[in-house]
């Protein structure tokens, strides 16, 4: 199946400076996902400008709790194909927009922009990942008309990375580690040791539709699951995560190898891979406008207490295959986060 269409959204990781015109109040206190507002977004300014009418609905569940987050999880909806063509939102036809979880803390802007690099990351590592995009989001409230400024991400549809990949995503409730694709599947568990994320399951889920914080493809003849929702990682190392003490770790920035034995074959290669990657990826940290110094410094930390792990035999054997699944199911998911 050949790649339908180009997204110009997702061309560069250049900063997308918007606006949204949107009830943010109403949206704020009603956090019922199946209500549409009516809306705008729009971008460029003076003559050049583009407005685009959408309605835009809060979706999510962990971060959709007011106890969580002050504002939650976006999804804008565009429904006029002739509106966006031409436009940077040409072939887009629903977005997620992760947003920041308290706009009034500045240490939830740090979050947010470390759980987009983790993003950033597995894109180094691979194309079968899910693109993103940074932007900065002037909100207009059309309830109130007061406005503020927050950055936000957007992620790229399903369906569009389905399209990209030259895939098909599946609607199903689960699957099993035997017909995944092995390579793929060994490098996402990778990175999620990486990102310090033990909040997924590659194969089941608690709800209608596999995976948790995975999304399913059929490429060929291959399965691919493919990881997202990344804010509960030791990487972001969130305020409102909580370590998994079922698997005994103490401090959401423990980490724990969650990956299949039976991919163990790929383990040197990919291995290599990280290696390989490992300058692109840290540089991804160092170069951001958008972290403070000591946020930087911390990730990178972080980030180098992996690579300590990969390049040392006794460690790979201690924390990675001695700690791998031998069933081919991840039998439980940790929760119910975000979709």
């Amino acid at each position: 199946m050949p790649a339908v269409g180009n997204d110009p959204l997702f061309d560069t990781h250049e900063l997308l400076e918007l606006t949204l015109h949107a009830p943010i109040k109403t949206l704020n206190r009603n956090r019922d996902t199946s209500i549409r507002y009516p809306s705008s977004i729009g971008y460029g300014v003076d003559a050049h400008g583009i407005k685009l009418d959408v309605q835009v609905s809060v979706r999510g569940k962990y971060r959709r709790q007011p106890m969580i987050c002050k504002t939650p999880p976006l999804r804008i909806l565009f429904d006029n194909d002739n509106q966006v063509e031409g436009t940077i939102f040409e072939n887009q036809k629903r977005l997620k927009l992760v947003t920041q979880c308290d706009p009034y803390n500045s240490n939830y802007e740090s979050y947010l922009v470390l759980e987009y690099l983790a993003y950033r990351i597995l894109n180094q590592i691979t194309p079968r990942s899910f693109n993103v995009r940074l932007a900065r989001i002037a909100y207009t409230d059309t309830d109130s008309g007061k406005s503020r400024t927050s950055l936000g991400f957007f992620i790229e549809h399903k369906k569009r990375l389905a399209n990209r990949l030259g895939a098909r995503h599946l609607e199903i409730d689960q699957t099993s580690a035997v017909v995944l694709e092995s390579s793929h599947l060994n490098q996402a568990s990778l990175f999620q040791l990486l990102i310090g994320n033990v909040d997924w399951s590659a194969t089941s889920t608690k709800t209608d539709e596999c995976c948790h914080n995975y999304k399913l493809f059929q490429e060929g003849d291959s399965l691919l699951s493919i990881p997202y929702d990344f804010d509960l990682s030791g990487l972001v190392n969130a305020r409102y995560a909580k370590p998994a003490t079922e698997m005994g770790l103490k401090t959401i920035r423990d980490r724990r190898y969650r990956g299949y034995c039976r991919n163990n074959d790929f383990l040197d290669d990919n291995i290599e891979l990280f290696n390989h990657e490992r300058a692109a990826i840290l540089d991804l940290f160092q170069t951001s406008p958008y972290l403070p110094e000591r946020k930087k410094k911390s990730a990178i930390s972080y980030l180098e207490g992996f690579y300590r792990i990969i390049n040392n035999p006794k460690r790979v054997t201690r924390v990675i295959t001695a700690k791998c699944h031998k069933s081919i199911m991840v039998e439980v998911p940790l929760a119910s986060r975000d979709d």
